[in-house]
């Protein structure tokens, strides 16, 4: 696991599904840092977003799919991290393993008291 000085910059999107704009720029925005040691943390109800479950999602034109945003980061290889307890609150139903939801490939569980002691010194923007 990477330590709190390890990232250029630290992206985190609460918007879900109730603010599809919001979330699709927090997660356009992500992607277009392109080469940059980037961590995204999916609190709120973006934590929705980190489920493995089928979820109905609006679209926005001219823009890509959370799914496909999604991918991309992974791809280039970002840290993808959501909170526990905003999944519980704000994630669909989905399979468990030691009472904890299933994330989707590449997204890992992570406390909002790492999140907080990374913006002291990572350069943090929030959607």
């Amino acid at each position: 696991m990477s330590g709190s000085n390890d990232y250029d910059l630290q992206i985190v999107i609460t918007a879900g599904r109730n603010d599809i704009e919001k979330a699709t720029l927090g997660f356009a925005f992500a992607c277009a840092t392109s080469g940059a040691n980037i961590v995204v943390y999916l609190s709120m109800r973006a934590a929705e977003f980190a489920v493995d479950a089928e979820l109905e999602i609006d679209t926005i034109p001219n823009f890509k799919t959370i799914g496909s945003y999604l991918d991309t980061l992974i791809e280039q290889g970002a840290t993808i991290e959501a909170c526990h307890t905003c999944t519980e609150n704000y994630g669909p139903k989905a399979e468990r393993t030691n009472n904890m939801k299933h994330l989707k490939s590449g997204i890992s569980y992570a406390g909002i008291s790492s999140t907080a002691i990374r913006a002291l010194q990572t350069p943090t923007i929030v959607f």
